[in-house]
């Protein structure tokens, strides 16, 4: 009987160890982000951090983690955006990926791509999804081939006057 309380004892420990490990990495990538955001935007790192309770609710949002959203945004801001463009393009990014089954990161550079190509705006981000997944849900082919078609003819079609919609 003591070795069955010693044995439970033990699994708890280690399980609640393993846990306090595991939000430790997640904190440490988590600054890691909010220190790349300041260095690109110019930020303060107070806030910076005044941003997670948005990458939080963005996240709850999307289905996905804080530290997800947080990646996403912080990719965006490299790019140029501002805040809040990187928050809708983050948004438009995540949830694109969830529905079209396609990792997160290729989900920002087919965004990227499209949205650039055609000229588009951090607001014209959910509607390009959107397309996308219409077109692939009526179609033989999947979102993720779509994509990567649109974004070898993309600039080159608007340099010819197509639009988007008549691309895709």
């Amino acid at each position: 009987r003591a070795f069955k309380q010693f044995t439970l004892y033990h699994i708890a420990v280690r399980s609640v160890k393993t846990a306090l490990r595991e939000a430790v990495h997640t904190v440490k990538e988590l600054d890691k982000y909010l220190t790349e955001q300041a260095m690109v935007t110019g930020l303060t790192r107070e806030q910076t951090y005044g941003l997670v309770k948005e990458y939080q609710n963005l996240a709850l949002q999307c289905g996905a983690t804080t530290k997800e959203i947080a990646s996403v945004a912080t990719e965006y801001m490299k790019q140029g955006k501002t805040v809040q463009e990187s928050l809708t393009l983050t948004k438009a990014a995540v949830s694109a990926a969830k529905v079209a089954r396609v990792s997160v990161s290729d989900s920002v550079n087919y965004l990227t791509t499209a949205l650039n190509g055609f000229r588009l705006s951090a607001e014209d981000a959910m509607r390009v999804s959107d397309k996308f997944a219409a077109v692939a849900a009526s179609s033989a082919t999947d979102y993720d081939e779509l994509a990567i078609a649109l974004s070898k003819v993309a600039s080159q079609a608007n340099l010819a006057g197509m639009s988007i919609d008549y691309t895709t």
